[in-house]
Formats: C-alpha cells, structure tokens, sequence
C-alpha cells in the first residue's frame, strides 16, 4: 500500500496545566504526497471547548520529502495496534489514505513513543513547534 495523504490530530490539553490562554492545544498537520502540507492550530483560549484560533499555515515541500515521510509512518504503523492511548497525556489520531483512497485510522497517546518518529517529520517540516505524536 503507498499512502497519499496522512492527516494527525494532536491535541495536548492534558499538559496544559497552567491553563495558559495562547498555549496551543491543538494541531491539525496534514502531508500529501505532492508535498502539499497544511497546518492548523487552536490555543487554549478562554478553557475547555473555548479555544480560539491559532496558526494556520500552508507550505508545500519537494515531493520526494513528502514521500519519505509518508513511507516512514507506513512502515512505523503497518504492524502496530490501532489504539495506543494512556491516561494523563495528550492524544493523537492519524487518519492515512492510500493509493485506493482506502482510509486507516491509529489513535495513541503522546507519551514519547513515537518521539523518533516525531523528530523525522519535524526535520522535514518547517513550522515551528510542531507536535505530532509528542508533547
């Protein structure tokens, strides 16, 4: 299976402890495979389902980039578990659509698991602060 476009959600309300008004609590990143990549954010604004909007972003990267990405999550998440969440930590979801337009969702928790992972898009990826699947 060759991935088109993969979509991650990651929400880190839950480290939020201080309650911070411009702390981003949420992300939406979304990579396909043309190098297209889109980036929406919403800080904690006035607390919990008030956020208000934050950064909004669309860049597009070289294909080839895109690709090793999209090849990356695929063989991290070809064989493993479909849920991975952990109480006390933010979450994420990725959403990943193949070549079929067939549409595979993961769920987990940003414990530090996937951090290597993480650290491969975020070097790839020129925006600042991006979460992914770490807090």
């Amino acid at each position: 299976m060759a991935l088109k476009r993969i979509k991650i959600f990651t929400n880190l309300e839950k480290v939020n402890e201080e309650q911070d008004p411009r702390f981003e609590v949420e992300q939406k990143l979304t990579i396909a495979s043309n190098g297209a990549v889109s980036f929406v954010s919403s800080t904690y604004g006035g607390g919990y389902n008030q956020y208000a909007k934050g950064r909004r972003l669309e860049l597009k990267i070289e294909p080839e980039t895109a690709k090793e990405i999209l090849d990356r999550v695929e063989a991290y998440f070809s064989e493993q578990i479909t849920y991975n969440i952990v109480a006390g930590f933010g979450f994420w979801n990725l959403t990943v659509t193949d070549d079929k337009r067939a549409m595979h969702d993961y769920y987990g928790s940003t414990t530090g698991v996937y951090h290597e992972l993480t650290k491969f898009i975020q070097d790839r990826i020129p925006i600042n602060h991006l979460s992914v699947f770490d807090q």
